[in-house]
């Protein structure tokens, strides 16, 4: 098991150093940057990250880590907040409430959301953790750890006036600590820092985690562990996944706007000095014949497409010249070129009005009634 701790040098969470760990065995000591951390950690690991205390207040929660628990917890500890409440987020665990501010929580999770490991950040007052209340002096600053579990760090210089004001509160008597081997005051005991380290690998999990995933393709990217051959295969799968179905669906409405142009075409082919269609057509000629003597001119409806999509369908065709109506009576005429006659009268000056059709098997019989313009 492969687990390292990255510590703060100062109150800045950028420049840290970074502490290796194989089965609790100290591996590796380093200097390092947040955003170096996606380089140096290079194999299936957690990271404990610590952030300096200095920039997460901790209070005492009562309140449990049910859905309420943080609504409230933040309730009870708004007064404690000095910048914008809406600048801050929070986190609950079973005893405890942190306050910190957004935009730096939300910078650490972005840059620790590309390291290939299980990450976990814990303020770092948290990994000097004794049986009262303690004092962990380093190099530039005394970190703080209370025995009710809340902490803090400080500048060293201002150590004096913090223990003041909390002895006004409350008794405040804590033991002084150091993991700096050159520590001058040698009344201070010194603790080996990966002892500190091992322990808390063992325990740390029952803390609250205030690490959140930060989805972004490079975050999956590096989560996933990809190679270059295999992102470039992924973006040319996406990119399929994407355009393909474009130019299936442009490539079907355009051959659906060929094949009606072409199907228009046909019929506009079709001429209107046709003498002989299917026996239905001669009764038109009779009807015209008894209209012979008359002086007005008559305009015969043309409807020869009719016959060329279905005229072995068609019974018989009765015209009403003074209302510009035929009805045409249809048996077993399939589905598709009815149709095709309901879509393209318009081409041809005729208006389908009125259906009385029985459809069975995919066929219709019955009597289609049409108007067509006359003068």
């Amino acid at each position: 098991m492969v687990t390292f701790i990255a510590q703060c040098v100062s109150n800045s969470y950028k420049d840290l150093i970074l502490y290796k760990y194989v089965n609790n065995t100290f591996s590796l000591k380093k200097s390092t940057t947040i955003e170096n951390l996606k380089n140096d950690i290079n194999v299936e690991s957690s990271l404990i990250f610590l952030i300096p205390s200095s920039l997460v207040s901790s209070y005492k929660n009562i309140n449990g880590n049910d859905k309420n628990a943080e609504a409230i917890f933040l309730s009870d500890n708004e007064d404690n907040v000095v910048d914008n409440i809406s600048n801050v987020t929070f986190k609950v665990s079973n005893d405890l409430g942190y306050l910190i501010n957004r935009n730096t929580i939300n910078s650490i999770n972005n840059a620790l959301s590309l390291v290939r490991s299980k990450v976990y950040i814990y303020p770092d007052y948290l990994l000097y953790k004794g049986d009262g209340d303690l004092v962990y002096l380093n190099k530039d600053r005394a970190i703080v750890n209370h025995i009710d579990g809340t902490g803090t760090s400080i500048d060293k210089d201002y150590l004096q006036e913090y223990i003041n004001i909390v002895r006004a509160d409350a008794e405040f008597q804590p033991k002084f600590y150091t993991t700096n081997d050159d520590e001058i005051d040698k009344s201070i005991e010194f603790i080996d820092l990966s002892k500190l380290h091992i322990n808390f690998i063992e325990s740390h999990e029952k803390n609250a985690n205030l690490f959140n995933f930060k989805y972004s393709l490079a975050s999956i990217i590096s989560k996933s562990n990809f190679s270059m051959a295999q992102i470039s295969m992924l973006m040319a799968c996406f990119l399929i996944l994407f355009i393909v179905p474009s130019l299936i669906t442009a490539g079907i409405k355009n051959k659906t706007e060929a094949y009606k142009t072409e199907t228009a075409y046909l019929f506009n082919e079709v001429s209107n000095n046709v003498n002989r269609i299917v026996e239905p057509r001669s009764q038109i000629d009779a009807l015209l014949g008894k209209q012979a003597s008359s002086k007005n001119k008559i305009k015969i409806p043309n409807i020869d497409f009719i016959y060329k999509l279905g005229g072995k369908y068609v019974e018989s065709i009765n015209v009403d010249f003074q209302k510009n109506i035929a009805t045409i009576v249809i048996s077993e005429m399939p589905s598709m070129q009815l149709s095709l006659i309901n879509s393209m009268g318009s081409t041809f000056g005729i208006k389908v009005i009125d259906q009385n059709l029985t459809e069975a098997s995919n066929t219709a019989s019955g009597t289609i009634e049409i108007s067509f313009p006359n003068e």
